[in-house]
């Protein structure tokens, strides 16, 4: 009674809930990979094109469609063969690099390498982006009429039509699929940018913190922890440069390590208390608050005359105070009990702000009480402020501790600071993979209209020619170019922004202090994939200005 099992298989409770990252890495490297044999698909869909001559002399002689399938599949086959064996050695190079900048808390980050199952899954996803790739040229160029493309002038007609619905096509995909990638990785990098400015509710600059587990039998009564703790508090805030020292059960910022108890409030039924939300739990010395500094809102914060000879008190946070009691009821004074049993009353006598304990994302109920007046009588932590750097008195620390009792040891050393950058170190990681990966694809999609456009300039330079030989000024030409290009980005734009709508929902647990739907992140998007859309139009553009009309009409 007054208990409650929550069930956590082993490998989330260890390291969390990493697959919803790994699946969004995955996803963009699915999207880029689409990207890139889009564009692939687009060169060979061209370069099949201008061999329809060629398949029609082959047809001819007496190949049958299956025949000259097989002949593009082929070469599509080698061309992919080639990128995924260079793709793999260049994988071993960049797998170490990838380790070796990584946060080290990712889950079996070091495990990450070069294995079978990523060799056999590389020359799956290899021979899938051949398929891919050699698939819709081949069913394209080996779709013959032997009449028109051997007649004169055939091969040119059948060079400017014939597939360009389908490259049209392919660049509209790539742009829709640029703008998914795009959209989620801007949300992720804006999230990283909430996360690194939130407010952590402390001050973790020049504070230094420690793990310190006693051992040994001669701590077993709770009276000797006590005063052990108490003489290493003092012999630290007596050193030069140290402005305050605490102990505290849990420190900040220990990422999913917590102490949970639950609670109720005086008046409240069993059943009600229940329904409390489960707060995070301190137990805490004298000093701690001054020592992180957390500003105390109203109320007072502990002294060396809450023992466990005097009322049972505690503090709790801004977050607990106002979903409690609201606005307008004062919460000091109010008591309160823990684990729903026969506990004694704790007296509220503070209210603390809100601090992000385990996780930047997180703000939970804080619930404070002495350290005196916890029977347990143990803390896992120590805390220094100093007024230099805290790294330098390191060996005074090591030296006060050998002196109390040479038994004991001190780890974990690290700076508040150092814990922040920890938990920033994942999001951080995240951020810059995605947006490499949509960088690249940004730049994948402006080949990809480049290509396009340069190749229907080609095709189209008869008519170009006429067209300025009859007066069209440079201007025009520039103008129907670019019309022609920003067309399929505008569709492409425009069926992106609508699957970015439904698929960036699936992140929304990923996402800081920002809309999965975010206005401002799709129009930048837009603005910006239009912006670079505009450069890569321009260059075959202003390439047919230059066209000699003379040239032109002599043109096959």
């Amino acid at each position: 009674a007054g208990h409650r099992i929550v069930i956590t298989p082993l490998a989330t409770h260890l390291f969390g809930d990493a697959r919803p990252a790994l699946w969004l890495l995955l996803a963009a490297t699915g999207m880029l990979l689409l990207i890139a044999t889009a564009n692939i698909a687009n060169l060979a869909l061209a370069r099949a094109t201008a061999r329809r001559r060629e398949f029609a002399i082959r047809a001819a002689l007496g190949a049958d469609r299956w025949r000259l399938m097989r002949q593009l599949l082929t070469e599509s086959f080698a061309l992919a063969l080639a990128g995924g064996v260079g793709g793999v050695f260049l994988s071993y190079w960049l797998i170490k690099l990838l380790v070796r900048v990584a946060p080290a808390d990712i889950p079996r980050i070091e495990d990450v390498s070069l294995n079978l199952t990523v060799l056999l899954f590389s020359i799956a996803v290899t021979l899938l982006t051949a398929i891919l790739c050699g698939l819709v040229p081949a069913l394209t160029a080996s779709r013959v009429n032997l009449n028109q493309t051997l007649s004169e002038g055939g091969n040119k007609m059948a060079g400017e039509r014939s597939g360009l619905r389908t490259r049209s096509l392919l660049v509209i995909a790539e742009i829709a699929v640029t703008v998914v990638l795009l959209a989620g990785a801007t949300l992720i990098l804006r999230s990283f940018v909430n996360l690194s400015s939130v407010k952590l509710g402390f001050d973790p600059s020049n504070v230094l913190t420690m793990q310190l587990r006693l051992q040994g039998e001669k701590y077993g009564k709770p009276e000797a922890k006590r005063q052990f703790y108490r003489q290493l508090i003092d012999r630290l805030e007596a050193q030069p440069g140290v402005e305050a020292a605490s102990a505290v059960l849990i420190r900040p910022m220990e990422g999913r390590v917590g102490w949970d108890v639950p609670f109720a409030l005086e008046g409240q039924s069993e059943t009600a208390a229940k329904q409390n939300r489960i707060p995070n739990f301190e137990a805490i010395t004298p000093h701690y608050f001054r020592t992180f500094k957390i500003p105390i809102r109203t109320g007072r914060e502990f002294t060396d005359f809450d023992t466990d000879q005097s009322q049972r008190v505690a503090i709790i946070n801004e977050t607990m105070a106002k979903t409690l009691f609201g606005s307008g009821v004062d919460p000091l004074s109010k008591r309160l009990k823990l684990d729903l049993r026969d506990a004694d009353w704790l007296t509220i006598v503070g209210i603390a702000s809100d601090v992000r304990y385990r996780e930047l994302q997180d703000v939970r109920f804080d619930l404070y009480i002495p350290y005196e007046q916890w029977q347990p009588a143990f803390v896992n932590h120590f805390a220094v402020r100093t007024s230099t750097d805290p790294n330098a008195i390191v060996a005074t620390i090591r030296r006060e501790v050998a002196a109390l009792d040479p038994t004991q040891a001190i780890t974990s050393l690290a700076t508040m600071e150092e814990k922040v950058a920890q938990n920033l170190a994942q999001p951080r990681f995240s951020a810059v993979l995605l947006n490499w990966l949509s960088g690249l694809a940004l730049l994948l999609a402006a080949v990809g209209i480049y290509g396009v456009l340069a190749y229907s300039v080609a095709q189209r330079t008869g008519e170009i020619g006429v067209r300025l030989a009859l007066g069209a000024q440079a201007s025009d030409i520039l103008k129907l170019v670019v019309a022609q290009g920003m067309r399929l980005v505008l569709i492409g734009l425009v069926a992106g922004l609508a699957a970015s709508f439904a698929l960036t929902r699936l992140i929304s647990k990923l996402l800081f202090g920002v809309s999965a739907t975010d206005l401002p992140t799709f129009a930048g998007i837009s603005l910006l994939l239009s912006a670079i859309a505009i450069i890569a139009c321009s260059l075959p553009a202003r390439r047919a200005t230059k066209i000699d009309p003379l040239q032109a009409l002599r043109h096959e």
